[in-house]
């Protein structure tokens, strides 16, 4: 499982990979404020952190894009990846490596399609201080055989494209996409075998982009 947050208390975008035991086996941690993520992220105060008075650079209607990356063929750290509005995050801490490839693991081939996507915004769990508020547009989840190389650059295309949905680039086609156009199937996608979106929450909005 890729699971990728923002932690308020450290003002860290965190990506992880777990295990289908649950065990952590990877972990890349990019504080927002430090050099040289700031000049990408534009969140210079680790005290107000990412949030809704200080939203950092954005583009012309307010939206960050951001993209996790995992290169399921290396052990190393450095095969998560964090895109901010199409630009890599480098500078990261509490790193955590792996001992085994996923590629190494016996059927991943066939695994590989079958992630099944999931996405949170609040917990009910945290209290209404800690509910998310803000908006969120065009989900996109990819999956597939590619080098990093290719993927960074469709990474970055998908961001200068701006509000384009279910788009294939370079030979790359997302196999869960929302764009949240005015109501939740309009434009939802979901490819045969991969369940449905399913939504949690008990104050939302959906309106056109922007």
């Amino acid at each position: 499982m890729l699971r990728a947050f923002y932690s308020g208390s450290l003002n860290r975008l965190i990506i992880q990979i777990y295990d289908t035991g649950g065990t952590r086996r990877m972990r890349r941690e990019y504080p927002l404020h430090n050099t040289p993520n700031v000049e990408i992220t534009g969140i210079r105060s680790s005290g107000t952190g990412w949030e809704r008075d200080q939203r950092g650079n954005t583009d012309g209607n307010g939206f960050t894009h951001l993209a996790f990356i995992w290169d399921m063929s290396t052990t190393s750290y450095t095969g998560l990846k964090v895109l901010w509005n199409g630009q890599e995050l480098t500078y990261s801490v509490n790193n955590q490596s792996t001992t085994t490839t996923y590629t190494d693991q016996p059927g991943w081939k066939n695994r590989l399609y079958k992630f099944y996507p999931c996405h949170s915004i609040n917990n009910s769990s945290y209290g209404a201080t800690n509910n998310y508020e803000g908006g969120v547009d065009n989900i996109w989840l990819y999956g597939g055989e590619a080098s990093m190389a290719i993927v960074q650059t469709t990474m970055v295309e998908l961001y200068n494209r701006g509000n384009e949905y279910n788009v294939t680039i370079n030979g790359l086609y997302p196999y869960a996409t929302q764009g949240f156009e005015g109501n939740l199937t309009n434009q939802a996608n979901m490819a045969s075998g991969k369940q449905y979106w399913a939504y949690v929450g008990t104050t939302y909005s959906l309106a056109l982009y922007p």
